[in-house]
């Protein structure tokens, strides 16, 4: 996979999810990291940031030694892993949760190499919101894609993309599958993909922009 779509898929991946899986590290050797599921957004640069409750065992972490993994592998969506120094953010959200920002140490996509970080920070952000802008929008035109594909389809859900082509969940009278539309030739830049899915995915017919 080449370096620009591996990073926008991980971008996107960072940028769509919700909730991670928080690792924590003791400042002794002798003490055992720590797992913790956190809610997760996306800040700058595609930093997580993440909210820790302030008794817990990650957090006790965190502000003895600055340092945690991010996890994170939204639905439809690519696994990625963020290895950094954790920086608190001032004060507390509504919740009364501390704040962390992770900086970017390591980002890997999957079980892969790790994404190269200058091409992370500034891939293409749009990647997560234009599958969501699929799924609200054009839900009827990928289940006509479909059909004219001679599957029986009806009603569709876009779930990932990657260089081979775009992932669907269809709805049939015979059950749920997950399709693959394949595109002629493996791209390596979104504006290589096919027009007509190029034209969905980029068009802003729910937003008006």
């Amino acid at each position: 996979m080449s370096v620009p779509f591996a990073a926008e898929r991980a971008r996107a991946a960072v940028a769509r999810a919700r909730v991670a899986a928080l690792t924590t590290y003791p400042r002794h050797a002798t003490g055992r990291p720590c797992l913790t599921s956190v809610a997760v957004e996306c800040g700058t640069g595609g930093r997580p940031i993440v909210r820790v409750e302030p008794g817990s065992l990650a957090a006790a972490h965190l502000l003895v030694l600055p340092l945690a993994s991010v996890r994170v592998c939204p639905p439809g969506g690519d696994a990625v892993t963020v290895h950094g120094a954790a920086r608190r953010l001032p004060g507390h959200d509504p919740h009364g949760r501390l704040v962390f920002e992770v900086k970017l140490g390591a980002v890997r996509l999957g079980d892969g190499a790790p994404v190269d970080l200058d091409a992370y920070r500034s891939a293409l952000t749009y990647t997560g919101d234009a599958l969501d802008h699929l799924r609200a929008e054009h839900a009827e035109d990928l289940a006509a894609c479909l059909r004219a594909r001679g599957h029986d389809a009806l009603w569709a859900e876009a779930t990932s993309l990657d260089r081979t082509g775009l992932t669907v969940l269809a709805v049939g009278m015979d059950g749920v599958q997950s399709v693959l539309l394949p595109f002629p030739t493996p791209v390596d830049r979104l504006e290589e993909l096919p027009q007509g899915l190029r034209c969905l995915l980029m068009c802003r017919c729910n937003t008006g922009r």
